[in-house]
């Protein structure tokens, strides 16, 4: 009997060792990089759902799971009952169905902090694929997570933000995985029946591989085809390439600009326009104040392009693209610093006024973005 209970005798002292040597692995790095994702998570998680247009979202979902077939037709508005529909997000609609026949109100609480976790794990692996350190990346994360708290609603947009999320990150490792990127044609596939936005993955992979190209000299082949593949991707759909026509609508179409959240431009009278004008005064700050290694500017491309989209839309992601380009930064030369630091800061005020006067059109905002460009090509090639 001796065995048996000396054995026993020390069995509890198993648990508290194994304890102790999980606790030992856990590092300050791994403290940081949990807060960043799961402080936003749970402010979403305690947020009420905001209804809008999920009801017809579900609805629509419901349908498709009696009838076994996409909605093709109105079956909602009494104007234009019965006429042809293109449901672009039909099957963001059957995911959100799912969720409410699996588990209600509370399954769709759930899948927004699920979707709401995605969206910031993937900025975090991002920044750090871009070769941010931890602290940075979470820092990074979490100013990401405030700016689009705004944007954790419920809708087909959220799903298109973790596709989003996703591609960044593909493209974002490119350099040390270059075949990670021919996950982003699948993708594609999915996020072109999901939300209007799926023009953003063949941009992201065309801004990626113009970026190589300026920086390295040219471009890397699995970019450029993994891009055109991607193009290809957007059209696997009920509807094929009609789904451009329909982005493009979205986009165009003056009553839709002014009803729907993430199609309107950003304004300072809401939080996130405020937000994210406020982040750009703070990325001014810090390309001024980071003065170690000079960037081309092949490099700040995908920013000026987000940029153009931001002043025409909510950005969905604006601070991975900051993210990304972490590195934007100057080698000791302070002149070219505070020149540039100028010119975004006038950029930003000049914005500022036109939305605030109602004069901020795209076709401005991209000559006025040109105009700086070409001064400070101007300047720098004088030096």
């Amino acid at each position: 009997m001796a065995g048996p209970t000396s054995a026993i005798a020390h069995a509890p002292t198993g648990a508290p060792r194994l304890r102790a040597s999980v606790l030992a692995k856990i590092r300050l790095s791994h403290v940081w990089a949990a807060s960043a994702v799961a402080i936003p998570v749970i402010v979403i998680a305690g947020t009420p759902l905001a209804v809008n247009d999920l009801a017809y979202h579900l609805r629509a979902g419901d349908i498709m799971f009696d009838t076994h077939a996409i909605l093709r037709t109105d079956v909602f508005s009494a104007v234009a009952y019965g006429k042809p529909w293109l449901n672009q997000q039909w099957l963001a609609q059957l995911v959100l169905a799912t969720a409410f026949r699996l588990g209600g109100w509370f399954g769709l609480v759930v899948l927004r902090a699920l979707l709401g976790a995605l969206v910031l794990s993937f900025v975090f692996l991002a920044c750090r694929a871009a070769g941010a350190a931890t602290k940075r990346a979470a820092w990074l994360t979490l100013a990401s997570g405030v700016i689009l708290m705004g944007g954790f609603t419920l809708r087909p947009q959220l799903l298109g933000m973790g596709c989003f999320a996703v591609t960044a990150w593909l493209v974002a490792r490119r350099r040390a995985h270059p075949q990670g990127v021919w996950i982003v044609i699948p993708i594609t596939m999915l996020w072109a029946n999901l939300h209007g936005s799926f023009f953003l993955a063949p941009l992201l992979l065309g801004l990626a591989w113009v970026e190589d190209r300026w920086v390295r000299g040219r471009g890397a082949r699995t970019l450029l085809l993994a891009g055109l593949g991607s193009l290809l991707a957007t059209t696997v759909t009920p509807y094929g390439y009609k789904v451009w026509s329909y982005a493009a609508g979205l986009a165009t179409n003056p009553v839709i600009r002014k009803t729907i959240t993430e199609w309107q431009p950003p304004s300072i009278d809401v939080y996130t326009g405020a937000a994210f004008f406020l982040s750009v005064v703070v990325v001014a700050a810090l390309l001024i104040a980071r003065v170690r290694r000079p960037v081309p500017w092949g490099s700040l491309l995908s920013l000026v392009v987000f940029l153009a989209i931001a002043l025409t839309a909510i950005p969905i992601a604006w601070l991975v693209v900051f993210g990304r380009h972490r590195r934007i930064a100057y080698r000791g030369d302070w002149t070219r610093a505070a020149r540039r630091g100028g010119w975004i800061g006038l950029l930003v005020a000049i914005f500022i006024v036109l939305r605030l006067q109602g004069a901020l059109e795209l076709p401005i905002a991209l000559f006025l973005l040109a105009l700086a460009a070409v001064a400070e090509a101007t300047l720098s090639a004088e030096r």
